[in-house]
């Protein structure tokens, strides 16, 4: 037995005679017992915590729920008072005897004092920052007083732009707080405060463990060098051990050192043999190993810190080309071409969003092939589950700093606070395999350079140079050495995007949010052409689903009606929608045939968008949709609703993901049909073609046998359009592609015509439950055009808004036996025709 062995036998056995003298830790959660008032007022009611003041509010049944109906404007209110949170916890001698004594916050929104039994311990200023604040000497045994005065974050930010001048913004940029409660053009002004995170007590004896950082510092197919650092809290000088042990057949690390009083740093280096790489979805499986870290000192409880290790390499590749310069990510030295969407923050009132509601988003993401998930900087940091998920699921993170659509101050009190608010947060996500990349902001170059913020705001000379010099030293200077300090050899960014949309350069460098369409009123088909080299912000609109419409509560089935336009914050919304969907669609004669044909229309945008992206690699290598998910019921960009429901565009999304499509496009009269791969291996098999009308007749077919290279985007098969014409009109046709190799690989179809050139029969389709597995079994006659199929009022299928051709039949899984099943389908041909 080795000595280091010897010690921690002898020190295990020493606390099983004397159990007493070896406690070391406790955590006391204060959860329970707050009450909360109206800072102006007497009477106190029962909150929760976490929470906020306006589920308190409606918990007490005080106000009505403002994210349903019009009740949004009677609340606004709320945001002008001071509120005031208490509760009395009682503690035992066991833990005011301790040597160390702590509460943390480790989330207060915004502006709040804190008093403990009449003692005021505490001022935040700073919603995304933990406060951990030394209380020894000011608790007690028996009952103990804390108090938390919340103050009207709207005032303060104003008080304090008054010292400095109006910036783009206004008032919110003063105040580290979540941009969108302030109104955004996908979300409702709702400026809430309250204890949003946990709120415990923490004591312990001579040491503590305050951090554990593990630093890859070599990696290959061999061996993995690794090293844990180690952040011990002392009060004493004696000699401390650590056993390191991580699953697999690693031998377990014993490691010794002797702590002086104050902060010690322990360095443990260990090393992992024939490791197993972390890979992001599509690539592999996403390995976790799982690391268990004991310390302990003679006479004390061993502490036990658990982590989850993913071993992988991972770079932002920016050199120059022969367009202009690269922007891509490499992962495990593999260049990877980025499919996913952007994630804003999953709830109004965020300690409401329960865990399992960002798992099913994360999860659909997964499911829809995507292997990257930008968070977008003007909602707020996630917890830490949501990026364990992305651990476990394979989903690489695009990490927004929390600075979005404004110019921000610069005095030393702002900078220090936001100094601090990104240490934290570098520190507490570090050793997640998922992030790929730290982002300063969102669009605030942008809009400085393109939106006119210093004509609107009639700035000197001298304070746009102010202004723009705070930016870089805020974004180019101290966030990068915050990072450099803290996380060194994660990429980052200082904006995004780099250069505006309406820029020919924004297509060759960087990267790009191209919003011509919907914001510009472009056709969707400039999405061809319009192609940056990564993509992370494009998007259309498309109605929700009925499930989420009925939220809006709403009695007439208009888009102007007062319900549905409460619920649209871009303010030109269903104009823009109904120009879109008159130059697509044929009349639509109700209110239902809006919402499904702008559900499939939003699809087919972000299909033309997607399969350009993909084709164009590896000149693009990023393609994110603007935007995964919403914070309440709303009419938005979101490809999967408040409910959870999938709107058409997310079934399109993961069909233009998958890891092999096939994309057919017009180049001056030739069909030029890419395979798209992001398989790491290549393959042969053959490509055929098929045209036929929309009655089932072939008119031309052709095969070809086609090689295609791993990860790649190529042209395997052009078609003179002239060819086809000699067959008749092209109008109501449809040219089917099937990839095979062995099997079905991919398939695709190409249309002649916008559907409001088109004349879609009458479906003739048929879908039969087998009770096989909960199997659907659909079939047709004719083409039928996005069928959606909705079974016992769910439409949540592996697939659902698919095109069905004659003669085909297709098998489709509910996930389980259904007993006597109510299904329902319509699809586009339904709008030619009275149903």
């Amino acid at each position: 037995m080795k000595l280091s062995d010897r010690w921690f036998f002898i020190v295990k056995l020493f606390l099983i005679l004397f159990p007493v003298i070896g406690k070391c830790s406790r955590v006391i959660d204060l959860k329970r017992g707050w009450f909360f008032r109206n800072a102006s007022e007497a009477t106190w009611y029962p909150a929760s915590v976490p929470g906020t003041v306006h589920t308190d509010l409606m918990a007490n049944h005080l106000i009505p729920d403002p994210r349903t109906g019009t009740n949004e404007d009677s609340v606004q209110w709320i945001d002008t008072c001071s509120w005031e949170y208490k509760t009395v916890f009682i503690l035992d001698s066991t833990f005011t005897v301790s040597r160390h004594q702590v509460l943390h916050f480790e989330g207060l929104d915004t502006y709040a004092t804190v008093y403990l039994n009449d003692s005021r311990i505490l001022q935040s200023d700073n919603m995304f920052r933990n406060f951990e604040v030394d209380i020894e000497g000011l608790v007690k045994p028996g009952e103990n007083t804390l108090v938390v005065i919340f103050y009207n974050a709207v005032k303060r930010g104003k008080q304090l732009q008054q010292h400095l001048f109006p910036l783009p913004g206004g008032e919110r940029v003063f105040t580290r707080k979540a941009a969108y409660q302030y109104g955004w053009d996908w979300s409702p002004r709702l400026i809430t405060c309250g204890i949003w995170k946990k709120v415990f007590l923490e004591s312990w004896g001579h040491t503590s463990i305050r951090d554990v950082q593990i630093i890859q510092k070599q990696l290959t197919d061999s061996f993995a060098i690794l090293e844990a650092v180690i952040k011990v809290s002392s009060d004493t000088s004696a000699t401390y051990l650590v056993r390191t042990e991580i699953s697999g057949d690693t031998i377990p690390v014993n490691f010794s050192q002797t702590l002086r009083p104050g902060m010690n740093i322990l360095r443990i280096e260990f090393a992992i043999e024939k490791p197993r790489r972390w890979w992001s979805n599509g690539l592999g499986e996403p390995y976790l190993y799982h690391l268990k870290m004991e310390g302990n000192m003679f006479m004390q409880e061993p502490e036990v810190k658990k982590l989850d290790v993913g071993l992988r390499t991972i770079e932002l590749v920016r050199g120059k080309d022969r367009v202009g310069e690269s922007f891509y990510f490499k992962l495990n030295g593999i260049p990877v071409f980025m499919k996913g969407a952007n994630w804003v923050t999953p709830g109004n009132f965020l300690p409401e969003v329960s865990e399992a509601h960002k798992d099913s988003l994360l999860v659909s993401a997964m499911e829809s092939h995507m292997n990257m998930i930008r968070v977008w900087g003007g909602g707020a940091y996630e917890d830490d589950s949501f990026y364990t998920a992305c651990d476990r699921l394979g989903l690489l993170v695009w990490q927004d700093f929390m600075f979005s659509g404004g110019m921000y101050p610069w005095d030393s009190a702002f900078m220090s606070n936001v100094t601090e608010e990104v240490q934290q947060q570098v520190e507490r996500l570090r050793n997640h395999p998922c992030i790929a990349l730290w982002c300063g902001n969102n669009e605030i170059k942008e809009g400085w350079f393109n939106w006119g913020w210093q004509k609107e705001f009639h700035y000197s000379v001298i304070d746009s140079a102010a202004i723009w010099n705070g930016y870089l030293e805020l974004f180019e200077k101290k966030i990068p050495d915050i990072i450099a300090r803290n996380d060194a050899g994660r990429p980052y960014w200082p904006g995004s995007p780099s250069i505006g949309w309406g820029h020919d350069e924004s297509l060759l460098s960087g990267d790009l949010h191209y919003w011509g369409v919907w914001w510009g009123m472009e056709p969707i088909s400039k999405y061809n052409t319009r192609v940056g080299r990564f993509v992370s912000e494009y998007g259309f609109q498309g109605m929700p689903s009925p499930e989420c419409i009925r939220m809006f509560g709403n009695t007439e089935e208009e888009p102007d009606s007062v319900f549905l336009k409460a619920h649209q914050k871009f303010q030109d919304g269903y104009r823009t929608m109904r120009n879109y969907l008159g130059k697509y669609f044929p009349v639509l004669s109700d209110f239902h045939s809006f919402c499904f044909a702008s559900g499939l229309m939003q699809a087919e945008a972000l299909r033309t968008a997607v399969e350009a992206h993909r084709r164009a690699m590896p000149v693009c290598m990023g393609s994110l949709a603007w935007q995964l998910n919403d914070c309440w019921p709303a009419v938005s960009w979101s490809t999967i609703d408040i409910t959870g429901n999938w709107k058409p565009a997310q079934y399109a999304l993961k069909r233009s993901f998958s890891t092999v499509i096939i994309s057919a496009h017009l180049e001056n009269s030739q069909i030029r049909v890419y395979v798209v791969s992001d398989s790491l291996s290549g393959f042969r098999g053959v490509l055929h073609a098929t045209l036929m009308d929309f009655n089932g007749n072939v008119r031309w077919q052709q095969d070809r046998n086609v090689a295609i290279r791993y990860n790649s985007s190529s042209v395997q098969m052009q078609i003179d359009t002239a060819l086809l014409t000699h067959t008749g009109s092209l109008e109501n046709c449809v040219l089917v592609f099937v990839l095979e190799s062995g099997k079905k690989i991919a398939d695709s179809h190409y249309y002649f015509s916008l559907p409001v050139q088109q004349q879609l029969p009458e479906s003739e389709v048929s879908v039969t439950y087998s009770g096989e597995l909960g199997k659907l079994i659909v079939e047709s006659k004719n083409v039928v055009r996005n069928l959606h199929i909705i079974i016992n009022g769910s439409d949540l299928l592996p697939d659902n808004y698919f095109d069905v051709l004659p003669g085909k039949r297709y098998e489709l899984y509910a996930g389980a036996y259904l007993k006597a099943p109510v299904i329902r389908y319509e699809s586009l041909n339904d709008l030619y025709h009275d149903k």
